[in-house]
């Protein structure tokens, strides 16, 4: 793929998930590559706002999806090739810690970003920049070649496609962020699905609302749609038979994303691994220092 493609795609990426300004600290870190092998309706009315049976549907699926300690391996192909990273997870039922790190191409491996999220309180970003991808920055962006960076961030700024594509793998949904409202049931690809429009409880930049379809029988979301306004961000759609059972959760592992400008991609569960001993060290602006991160 072409050096000037993988850092725009990445550029894209980031912006929208550092957010807003903020303050360089720390020192320069130093590169680790990493190696990681592949892994095995009928009609109705909408009920009222703060509908329990919504809000367990939703809910329930940001805990199946993210709300576990593990690691996961991912490859994104869409226009510009692709690229592949992994994301190890902490969740405590309460605060969910993400540590981001690009694994493929090997010129951008010690791009990463750590993300941490409690409830009521906005997002705290850390992000570790390759220089060859400071260099593609727009002017203006308060990130310094070779540091890593504390973002105070809420909600994202940045709805650009790149951005859109690797949010999917990413979501720091907690319990409380949202409230939804359960609509009349329709089916997709041939599943019966609850479908749930959700709207943040409080103010989130760049997103007003989401729609889940929710198949009943596996409780993963066979179509969200994300709106800013009127306008669609991103729609991502799971066939019915790339979801699978891991431990007790049906997981996605492959899922195709279109954005508001047209672009598609597919975004690929590759591997996982659930109750991983992750420690909290892990996640800490130590480890974008060192870059030292775990491998499956």
């Amino acid at each position: 793929m072409p050096a000037r493609a993988i850092r725009l795609l990445l550029t894209g990426a980031l912006l929208g998930m550092l957010g807003c300004v903020g303050a360089s600290i720390e020192s320069e870190a130093t590169s680790l590559s990493l190696e990681l092998p592949a892994a095995p309706g009928d009609a109705g009315t909408p009920l009222p706002r703060s509908d329990l049976n919504a809000t367990r549907i939703a809910e329930g699926w940001f805990e199946q999806s993210h709300g576990f300690d593990g690691l996961e391996a991912y490859e994104i192909a869409g226009p510009l090739d692709r690229f592949d990273f992994a994301v190890a997870r902490k969740w405590d039922g309460r605060t969910v810690k993400v540590l981001f790190y690009i694994t493929e191409p090997k010129v951008l491996d010690e791009v990463s970003v750590l993300i941490l999220r409690e409830p009521d309180r906005p997002r705290y970003v850390f992000a570790y920049m390759t220089p060859q991808l400071y260099d593609w920055l727009p002017p203006g962006v308060p990130l310094q070649r070779g540091r890593v960076v504390r973002m105070h961030a809420n909600g994202s700024l940045a709805n650009g496609s790149a951005n859109q594509i690797s949010r999917e793998a990413t979501h720091l949904f907690l319990p409380g962020d949202f409230e939804h409202v359960r609509l009349a049931d329709q089916r997709v690809a041939g599943e019966v699905c609850s479908v749930i429009e959700s709207r943040p409880a409080t103010h989130m930049r760049g997103l007003t609302r989401m729609e889940l379809f929710v198949s009943q029988r596996t409780g993963v979301p066979l179509r969200t749609v994300y709106y800013q306004g009127n306008t669609e961000l991103r729609r991502v759609t799971v066939s019915p038979e790339d979801v699978h059972l891991y431990g007790a959760r049906w997981l996605p592992t492959h899922r195709k994303i279109r954005t508001a400008d047209g672009t598609e991609a597919e975004l690929v569960l590759r591997n996982l691994v659930q109750d991983a001993p992750l420690p909290d060290r892990l996640f800490t602006r130590r480890t974008l220092r060192e870059q030292s991160f775990p491998s499956f």
